[in-house]
């Protein structure tokens, strides 16, 4: 199985700590979060990563090196310019062909999430797409899923009344409904 782990972005949210650094470098429990990415994409049974690159790239290719030991083949696929998720990802369409079951993580989000059993959900389901959410009341995008757990918008940075707009349809925000175990 195949995977891409988006680790392009500035981190300007970050930008005393991520100035200097990645923000998929910043430390967890000692290690880069890019690097528990990995690890753990290789514990489920993920044999290849491509990794997209922009802001201080060649920290985050110098760290990873060569991760063969742990049973992953890692590709770059470098942004000259910043292209954003959606572009950055097309840009690695030639590394996904053949799709069958793709990973898209990104680099600065540190979980312990069983991917296995997300694929198996999304398979089960049938399902075009399986999106993994985690509960952060008051996050930036809400993440509305009818009865069916079908999504029934995305709301990218809502302002206040198109957040409660999406409460008083029946819609629950999936902050509210779908909790890490």
């Amino acid at each position: 199985m195949k995977a891409i782990a988006l680790c392009a972005g500035h981190g300007t949210r970050l930008r005393k700590l991520t100035r200097s650094i990645p923000k998929p470098m910043l430390r967890v429990a000692r290690r880069p979060i890019v690097e528990h990415i990995i690890r753990l994409l290789a514990a489920h049974a993920v044999t290849e990563v491509a990794v997209n690159l922009h802001h201080r790239s060649e920290q985050i290719r110098q760290h990873l090196g060569d991760v063969s030991q742990l049973g992953v083949r890692v590709v770059y696929s470098p942004e000259p310019e910043l292209l954003g998720t959606a572009i950055g990802t097309r840009e690695m369409a030639e590394f996904l062909a053949p799709i069958d079951h793709v990973l898209a993580q990104y680099g600065d989000v540190h979980t312990d999430q069983d991917l296995s059993e997300l694929v198996r959900t999304n398979v089960r389901g049938d399902a075009l797409a399986t999106i993994l959410v985690h509960q952060r009341p008051g996050s930036n995008s809400v993440l509305v899923l009818d009865d069916e757990h079908r999504v029934v918008p995305f709301l990218q940075r809502p302002d206040p009344e198109q957040r409660r707009a999406s409460t008083r349809r029946g819609c629950t925000p999936v902050w509210q409904c779908c909790r890490q175990r």
